[in-house]
């Protein structure tokens, strides 16, 4: 299934802010090991990067580890992150079997930074709704919302709305994945390390991207010895982004 995790931080102001993506890289098919495969990556010609979970191939033959590769490079030319979202859910709902979307979650998280540097989380999937952790109802294609921007950066969690601009020094998640105890574990981590970054004896971890790759190798860690489904591996992939 794998993990995405993205962290949005946000320092003095909503234009000094800075994106970490990470994701693991193993591939299981039928419940089983198959392979490990970058599910991360950047964009070179826009402030942004991409991954995918759940599905892992968009047909019988092909992974997405070379799909999504493919698709950036055919899209060089778009200057815009909104255009680059609306250009990828149109390649994917061309080249993906809906025979397998129809059995399977599939979902990509696309991150960055529009031309006035503002953030922006575009969530393309085929993902119906959310029955605790797991994914209910599957469509036979792609659709696509921008969930930092146009939602979670102007309204409070009790739905009062704010002012993006006035947002700083605060922290915005999106994660997909295997959630089943993702929660549980990130935020005691995170908390962890916050508590030690003051602490003269531990070296501290200087990057917002570093602090996220270590929380999901100890993850990763924590499944690939313990867990009877071993759905998230090591090694990790990070991109960082800043506006």
């Amino acid at each position: 299934m794998t993990i995405q995790a993205n962290e949005l931080h946000i320092g003095k102001s909503i234009t000094d802010s800075t994106w970490a993506h990470v994701s693991d890289r193993r591939i299981s098919i039928g419940g089983k090991f198959h392979s490990n495969r970058r599910k991360t990556f950047e964009i070179p010609y826009l402030k942004a990067s991409i991954g995918y979970f759940g599905l892992a191939q968009p047909n019988g033959t092909d992974f997405f580890s070379s799909w999504v590769p493919n698709a950036i490079r055919h899209g060089a030319g778009i200057k815009d992150l909104a255009d680059f979202a609306s250009f990828f859910e149109k390649r994917l709902n061309r080249d993906v079997s809906k025979a397998f979307l129809r059995k399977h979650p599939s979902g990509f998280h696309l991150c960055g930074f529009a031309a006035d540097g503002f953030p922006e989380f575009y969530f393309i999937r085929n993902i119906e709704s959310m029955d605790g952790a797991f994914y209910k109802g599957f469509r036979d294609s792609y659709y696509t919302t921008e969930d930092f921007r146009s939602r979670d950066a102007i309204r409070h969690n009790d739905g009062r709305a704010r002012s993006m601009k006035d947002l700083k020094d605060c922290i915005f998640f999106y994660v997909n994945g295997d959630l089943r105890s993702f929660w549980q574990f990130w935020r005691g981590a995170t908390d962890f390390i916050n508590a030690v970054s003051g602490d003269p004896t531990f070296k501290n971890i200087k990057t917002v991207g570093e602090r996220a790759r270590w929380k999901l190798e100890a993850f990763a860690s924590f499944y690939e010895k313990h867990s009877k489904s071993q759905v998230i591996g090591r090694p990790i992939d990070l991109i960082e982004t800043k506006a």
